[in-house]
């Protein structure tokens, strides 16, 4: 398989494959160094970095739909909540208050700029309580944050 092109799985290669069928992958790890953890860190480093750079369209389209379909989860999630301190169900007005154990990052921060896993969202989400807007504002008022 030419460097460059893609496998079975659509995963772009950058080593190619020798006549014999030994796959691509087995021959560029077959040329790291198995001793030293320095010199293969570093190996694997620039492997990487050139695989990346080499197939940087592929790459970037793939992180741009895992972040579409996190998007698309979360708002159908959101879709299906509500205040639990009024009526309010718009989820354009919902918030999610830490109010368990230690937060570790802003919800809205997990999908658009941390692209957490969803099963994770749900661990951080576990210790929220969902508040609308104002029952939100009106829970913070007067607290020093």
């Amino acid at each position: 398989m030419p460097a460059g092109e893609s496998n079975q799985n659509g995963i772009p290669t950058l080593c190619p494959s020798n006549s014999a069928g030994t796959s691509a992958i087995y021959i560029c790890f077959n040329k790291m160094p198995q001793q030293d953890n320095d010199k293969r860190r570093e190996y694997n480093k620039k492997y990487c970095r050139k695989r990346y750079l080499a197939n940087k369209k592929y790459y970037l389209t793939r992180v741009k739909k895992r972040i579409q379909r996190l998007k698309k989860w979360y708002k159908n999630y959101k879709s299906k909540l509500k205040c639990s301190r009024c009526p309010e169900n718009n989820p354009a007005c919902l918030d999610f208050h830490h109010k368990k154990g230690k937060k570790e990052e802003l919800i809205s921060r997990m999908i658009y700029v941390k692209g957490w896993g969803i099963e994770r969202m749900l661990k951080e989400i576990e210790k929220c309580e969902v508040l609308c807007s104002n029952c939100h504002r009106k829970l913070h008022f007067g607290k020093k944050t």
